[in-house]
This record gives C-alpha cells, structure tokens and sequence, in this order.
C-alpha cells in the first residue's frame, strides 16, 4: 500500500460509515475495493497523536484547493446553461427562496436563514449521523424545527445520533453544510403537505433529553413566546404521571388541590391510581378515597379539564427543577 493509500485508509477511519460509504462512490471501482479491503483488515490505525497531524494535513489541503473550486451551480429545471447563469429571457419569476437566497459564504449560518422546508428536503439524502452532526451546530430552535418535518423513523433515528458522545470534526461538518446547503436551494420553499407543526413540535421535544428539550424551549420561546408557551401545553401528558418518580409525584400532590386529582383519576389506569395514592400521607389518602368513591358518572369535559391541569403541574415542575 502506498503511503497516500495508507494516508487515505487512516483518514477514512476517522469517518462514519455514512461519509465512507458517500466518498467511496466517487472512487474508480477498483480503487474503492482496495480501500475497503484495507479498511477491513486492521491497518492503518494511527495513534491519537498521528490522527491530529493527519486532520491537519487535510486542512492544509483542503485549504490549498479552495480557491481552485468553481462557483457554485444551481441547478434551474429547463435550462442547462454551463455558466450557471440565467439569461434575462429566461429568468423566473422570483416566487421562490431557492432564487432569491443569497448565500453568505457561512454554511451553517445560511442552513439558520434559508427556508425551513428546504433545509428539510435537503436532509433527505443524508444519512443520520451525517444529520445530527450538523444539527450539533445549528440553534436548538432550527432543530426543533428540522426535526419536526421529517418523518418519525428518520426523526427517532437523528435523535438517537444527537444523544450519542461521538463528535465530527469541524472540517467535516462544513464540508457537509456546504454539500446541504448546495442541495437546499434547489428544493421547492413550500410545506409538502399539510401538518399539524405544533404537535410534530411537541413529538420532538417530547423524544429528545431534558437538557436539549429545555434549549430547545427557550430558544422557541426568546422568538415566540406564544408558540412555547402552546408547546408546553401539548408537550406534558396526563400519562406522564407514570414516569415520575416518587419524590416528584408527592411535590406535584401539593400543587394541585384534591378534587382535580380526584376527578382526573376517574377512569384512569390502575398503575396511576396506585402511583398518586402510594405517594400520599395515610389520611391524605383516606381522603383522597372518600373523595373518590362519592364521585358518579363524571362528565369527559371535566375528566380532560382535570387532566390538563395535571399536565400544566407536570410542565411546570419539569422547568422549574
């Protein structure tokens, strides 16, 4: 192996499979098999050392090319013109962000400005890890929003990238935001259909951890307090009752009176009942009971009112600790 395959192996090492699998496509066949078979066998595995001397060798590289790239080129449905300009006969009209945004030469902070629905389409092609390195460096409330529009396996898939430890290098994630934002522009800006966004809002706030959901929060809330502040409702359920633990469930007994814990059991699960009551002083609970076994046919509007204040009980708490 030569020592630029050797260079190139060890470089590859450092990538996700992901990265791998999209640099290998651009090799001659033969040339891709050698590496794979390289990259199999054990070899070329650099010492901590090594690998930074190597990352910084490709920057200088990279560094060095730059200025050889040509301009970008975005791609215009019905016409082919090698410049990559539009004539003035045949430019569109300017009905859509892909030709109005101008890109600043910032990747990352162009994926924040650009049409949502662009970035999204974007996203499409990626792999999940590719996704979540590139999120690590976008706002908490870009990627609420990101999140929110894909689909709920690709969702669940990109968070459980975003809680993992592995970090890309910096060189890596703008080469690929460079590649996103590339494909962004040429995406239509419009929702593919219509959503109920606040709810796919709240299904990724609800799926990622507490100290990204509270980023993430806030970030939604410094732009649109009343957008937050609809999330909290629909982010906390009355079920989450189950997931609390002992301490908490007897601290939210004290912020929400009798007669509504009473009324929002009615009909509820055994395993609830018996968390709120298992958590309740010998009198509070013998009230507590009393309370309930004089309760008849409760109408559903006050059961669901009921509810919803334990759930406002539990979003507060979850701020708040």
């Amino acid at each position: 192996m030569t020592s630029h395959e050797h260079k190139a192996v060890a470089l590859l090492r450092l990538l996700g499979a992901d990265v791998q699998a999209a640099l290998m496509s651009n090799l001659e066949s033969a040339q891709a098999a050698r590496l794979r078979e390289r990259l199999s066998d054990g070899t070329s595995v650099l010492p901590a050392r090594k690998q930074l001397q190597l990352l910084e060798e490709f920057e200088r590289l990279i560094a060095v090319a730059e200025p050889l790239r040509p301009p970008l080129r975005l791609h215009r449905p019905g016409g082919d013109d090698p410049t990559g300009m539009e004539s003035s006969s045949a430019a569109k009209p300017r009905s859509t962000v892909a030709e109005r945004f101008a890109p600043s030469g910032d990747h990352l902070a162009d994926l924040e400005r650009i049409n949502v629905f662009q970035v999204a389409a974007a996203f499409q092609a990626e792999q999940p890890r590719s996704i979540a390195a590139v999120l690590t460096q976008l706002s908490p409330e870009r990627t609420a929003e990101l999140l929110s529009l894909f689909d709920e396996t690709r969702r669940e898939a990109v968070v459980r990238e975003l809680s993992a430890t592995a970090r890309t290098h910096p060189l890596l994630v703008e080469r690929m935001a460079e590649a996103i934002l590339a494909c962004a522009v040429t995406m239509p800006p419009e929702a593919p259909a219509p959503t109920d966004r606040l709810q796919q809002l709240a299904a990724v706030l609800r799926a990622v951890e507490r100290p990204l959901r509270r980023r993430m929060l806030e970030a939604i809330g410094e732009q649109d307090p009343a957008t937050a502040d609809a999330l909290l409702e629909r982010l906390y359920e009355f079920n989450d009752l189950a997931k609390l633990q002992d301490r908490q469930v007897q601290k939210l007994l004290t912020e929400v009176d009798t007669a509504t814990i009473s009324t929002a059991l009615s009909g509820a699960e055994e395993s609830l009942r018996e968390k709120v009551l298992s958590n309740l002083s010998r009198r509070a609970r013998e009230s507590l009971l009393e309370e309930m076994s004089f309760q008849s046919e409760i109408p559903e509007r006050l059961v669901a009112e009921a509810r919803k204040g334990v759930a406002s009980a539990i979003a507060r708490m979850d701020t708040e600790e």
